[in-house]
């Protein structure tokens, strides 16, 4: 792979979407980050975790990077073959690996360091080394060893880009971003039984409210991912308005939730800043309940979202049908 179309990853709190973003970029067919985040539904997804620690894991911001997600990625116009499996599979996914690199494709690659999602550059064989991009490259360089992937005995998960020009209708694909955006969004989709959108938010109040122990650093990294990522979500449906005018009005009041939303969050992520995460703040009530109310409002935004993402996609999929008859 030539060093100069090396995909990099693109800054993102959601590093899927910035691997996507990355790849998109190296493969000349770039999208701007609120269209990859809004299209392939990164924009409107969360669920709350529990970790070892408390309520709020950081695994509640990759919670759907397992739901339905070739189907989602081809939604930016280029395909991405998957493979799937545990460590016992890891030799066999790391050949898949060295195919695809040997020809010049980056592979997206899970836990390649961190429980976070990366670019595999390539492979070196004799090294038993991985060339990657992820956010521990600026730090310790992009040397990632065969015999610590994958990272603290997590799944095998890989993402190759097959192609450009994914044969998709590109307003059924923009129809089925938001009726996934309405989905997630309202805590329709439970990923492994966990409350997501504003049923997490909800949940997420209560913890706070009831003196449940919260995931300190966990708790400040899904603030920030949350708060960037709703912030793009209103991006992505404010310019679906200028450009679909017969759907304009609900597309406008999704977005103007989601940014009232974000604003929200905003507050949260100055009181809870990440990494140190406000210890301080977790131990007072007074606190506690102030980020409780505003979760809850948040909630309250999220779910004006939702309604308003379901009715956008039930114009577009109404003006469809009509146009097809």
């Amino acid at each position: 792979m030539d060093g100069v179309n090396r995909p990099r990853l693109a800054p993102n709190w959601t590093t899927l979407a910035g691997a996507i973003e990355g790849v998109l970029e190296a493969m000349a067919a770039p999208l701007p980050r609120h269209a990859v985040m809004g299209l392939t539904g990164c924009a409107f997804t969360f669920a709350l975790a529990r970790s070892e620690t408390g309520v709020a894991g950081a695994a509640g911001i990759h919670a759907f990077d397992t739901i339905r997600l070739e189907e989602r990625l081809a939604r930016t116009g280029v395909r991405f073959e998957r493979f799937l499996g545990g460590r016992a599979e890891r030799r066999d996914a790391i050949a898949w690996m060295t195919a695809r690199t040997a020809r010049g494709t980056p592979v997206v690659a899970w836990a390649l360091r961190l429980r976070e999602w990366g670019i595999v550059q390539a492979v070196d064989e004799a090294a038993q080394t991985f060339a990657v991009d992820d956010l521990l490259t600026p730090e310790v360089g992009p040397s990632a060893a065969w015999d610590d992937w994958p990272w603290a005995g997590e799944r095998v998960d890989l993402l190759a880009p097959v192609g450009h020009g994914v044969e998709e209708d590109a307003l059924e694909a923009v129809t089925a971003a938001l009726r996934d955006a309405a989905a997630f969004l309202s805590g329709e989709i439970r990923p492994e039984g966990m409350p997501s959108g504003a049923d997490a938010l909800e949940e997420w109040a209560a913890a706070f409210e009831e003196g449940s122990p919260i995931d300190r650093s966990g708790n400040a990294y899904c603030l920030a991912a949350l708060e960037a990522a709703r912030s793009d979500g209103a991006a992505f449906l404010e310019e679906l308005a200028q450009a679909l005018s017969n759907t304009a009005e609900p597309l406008r009041r999704a977005a103007a939730a989601l940014r009232r939303e974000a604003a929200e969050l905003s507050q949260l992520v100055t009181l809870f800043p990440y990494p140190a995460g406000g210890a301080g703040a977790l131990t007072s009530p007074g606190m506690r309940r102030i980020a409780a109310a505003v979760l809850r409002r948040a909630a309250r935004w999220e779910r004006e979202a939702a309604q308003a993402a379901a009715a956008a996609a039930a114009g577009l999929s109404s003006a469809s049908g009509s146009s097809a008859g």
